[in-house]
């Protein structure tokens, strides 16, 4: 099955800055970004709050840009069959978004890959940072530097995991 990345990327402040209604300057290092994900395969859904006249024009905007959408404010056509429906939210590997928080590394931990095979790259979602005051964590550490608290490291999370499997 071919599985390519997708990426559901907000519209105000993350490809334009923030001037709603209207269309704020480009960003063109998300922009750039993006480009380059699409060059390597990754479909797109421009995943927004636009509606009416001003989603037109966010289509409009992408398009002059060069920014090919697979999809707006939906879900791929494939997403719908594998959900067996089309969801309420929007399916995507990754998303894009100015007012997004990066979870700490315990709850992005979750073995996606055993529910859904759309994300074979869920072990890349590792992130180290401190769930206690969000400090980026180095490797194998077992107490954040920031603030004392006690940390999981990768390792102890994979040895855990193949314990509750039996290996």
């Amino acid at each position: 099955m071919n599985k390519p990345k997708i990426i559901a990327i907000d519209f105000d402040g993350t490809l334009a800055e923030n001037a709603w209604p209207d269309i704020g300057a480009p960003i063109q290092s998300v922009i750039n970004a993006l480009k380059a994900e699409q060059a390597a395969g990754c479909k797109t859904i421009l995943w927004t709050n636009r509606c009416g006249e001003e989603l037109a024009a966010a289509v409009t905007w992408c398009r002059l840009h060069d920014i090919h959408l697979d999809a707006v404010n939906v879900n791929l056509p494939e997403m719908i069959e594998f959900f067996g429906g089309d969801t309420r939210k929007i399916f995507a590997n990754e998303y894009w978004d100015d007012r997004a928080r990066l979870m700490p590394e315990k709850v992005c931990r979750i073995r996606w890959e055993d529910h859904n095979p759309y994300m074979d790259n869920a072990n890349d979602c590792w992130e180290p940072y401190c769930e206690e005051c969000d400090t980026e964590l180095p490797d194998d550490c077992s107490y954040c530097p920031g603030c004392g608290a006690r940390v999981i490291t990768k390792a102890e999370e994979d040895h855990r995991e193949r314990v509750e499997e039996g290996q």
